[in-house]
């Protein structure tokens, strides 16, 4: 495996987040997937639960998400509603659960165990915050 860097969301990456959203989802419209406003968002709101992967400067993956007290006895919900419409304002920074929202890697990294680094910088986070663990 060479040598990726798993980090958190910076203002540099907002640009080159929405060109993967575009690659890794080719058949979703515009409106599905995530713009540069919305990673300045989920930076603003939670920069440290927004993870990235890069191969040197080219972003090659990410996983975002935030924390919420997700209520298990009523599970219904919208993901555009828990998501804040990709915006995370619905972020609470008490919240007990990490909800994952996305997971996605470029089409030429597949395959490397790109998804298991990214899970695993999200468990990270959420033992670092001692939370109680990841919905999605």
């Amino acid at each position: 495996m060479s040598n990726y860097v798993i980090t958190t969301l910076k203002p540099e990456h907002f640009e080159r987040l929405e060109a993967l959203q575009r690659i890794v989802y080719p058949t979703l419209g515009a409106q599905e997937l995530m713009r540069a406003e919305h990673f300045a968002s989920q930076y603003a709101v939670f920069a440290a639960g927004q993870i990235v992967v890069l191969d040197g400067e080219r972003v090659i993956g990410q996983g975002s998400g935030f924390f919420t007290d997700f209520d298990f006895a009523h599970p219904a919900h919208t993901f555009a509603e828990i998501c804040d419409n990709f915006y995370f304002r619905t972020h609470d920074p008490a919240g007990a659960y990490y909800y994952g929202a996305d997971i996605s890697v470029h089409p030429d990294y597949r395959g490397r165990g790109l998804g298991k680094l990214i899970y695993a910088a999200r468990k990270e986070v959420v033992r670092r915050c001692n939370r109680r663990g990841i919905v999605g």
